[in-house]
């Protein structure tokens, strides 16, 4: 009859235990490194002060193409981000929550 009653109670408690679970937000998101960011070809500089540039134009297509890349990486980001915060906020109230238990039992 001891042992029923010990094997319940490790039950009833390992069950406890489960419910009270709040999910780990896992790892935050990591921005793309500086060094990832394009850097305008020399043959631009003359344009940043209203003269014409004398890029060829493979140059300039494959400049936009790396900035279009970026800031497709910068937009991941920023949803892998916002997903991390909702993440962590759910984790903080469940916390919370199981603490205002514990603290209520």
């Amino acid at each position: 009859m001891k042992v029923f009653f010990c094997a319940g109670f490790v039950l009833l408690t390992t069950i406890g235990a489960a419910e009270a679970y709040c999910p780990s937000v896992g790892r935050a998101p990591q921005p793309p490194q500086s060094y990832e960011r394009p850097r305008p070809p020399s043959c631009l500089a003359d344009a940043r002060f209203g003269e014409e540039n004398d890029c060829d134009a493979r140059v300039l297509s494959r400049y936009r193409s790396d900035v279009a890349a970026y800031i497709s990486k910068l937009e991941d980001f920023a949803a892998a981000a916002e997903r991390y915060a909702d993440g962590a906020a759910r984790y903080a109230r469940c916390e919370a929550d199981e603490a205002r238990e514990s603290f209520d039992n």
